[in-house]
């Protein structure tokens, strides 16, 4: 083999290899899933109170991940290419189970704050693995200025329940947006 084959090959396994990456990435399910449920979660509280915001997580989030399992096993079928989901699944039950532990937490040591704006931090940290998981720049940067809105809204002391509702639409908002954006972006919608 001489020096312009083995270019060529090596050009051609590295445009396979960031082909079968692009083929991976599917975060915008996920983003528009949980995008979807947050903003509910939102009109949860208004309508029927923060006691009802952990009932509403208890069996949305659960009922989410189930339906991100079966969209990506079936994503993954369909394109031919696997990759192991321990990190996502370790992920996304640290997330469910770090806010519904700090959400209830704060209401049984009577500490509105740690409920109002804690889960936030625990879905922004959870955003932060999921990007490291996907390799993705624009993810991390998404939880980044995620991270920064229950600080900002604690900072300016902003009554908890107030800003609860605040985050779950800005967190809902831009993750609904984010995923359809990502999604179109790099094509890993179809």
């Amino acid at each position: 083999m001489d020096a312009h084959e083995a270019a060529s090959t090596l050009q051609d396994v590295e445009a396979h290899r960031r082909q079968a990456r692009s083929d991976l990435q599917g975060m915008w399910f996920p983003l528009v899933l949980f995008g979807a449920l947050t903003l509910v979660s939102a009109v949860v509280v208004v309508t029927a109170g923060p006691d009802w915001l952990g009932l509403f997580w208890l069996v949305a989030g659960p009922a989410g991940g189930a339906a991100i399992a079966v969209h990506s096993v079936r994503r993954e079928r369909r394109r031919g290419v696997r990759r192991p989901a321990a990190g996502y699944v370790v992920t996304a039950v640290a997330i469910v189970a770090g806010c519904l532990l700090l959400g209830s937490g704060g209401a049984a040591l009577d500490v509105p704050e740690l409920s109002a704006f804690g889960p936030p931090v625990v879905v922004a940290a959870g955003l932060f693995a999921f990007a490291a998981l996907e390799r993705s720049a624009s993810l991390a940067a998404m939880a980044g200025v995620l991270l920064a809105l229950p600080a900002a809204l604690f900072a300016l002391g902003v009554e908890p329940l107030l800003g609860t509702v605040v985050s779950a639409v800005a967190y809902g908002a831009v993750s609904l947006v984010g995923g359809l954006v990502y999604g179109l972006a790099d094509g890993s919608s179809r």
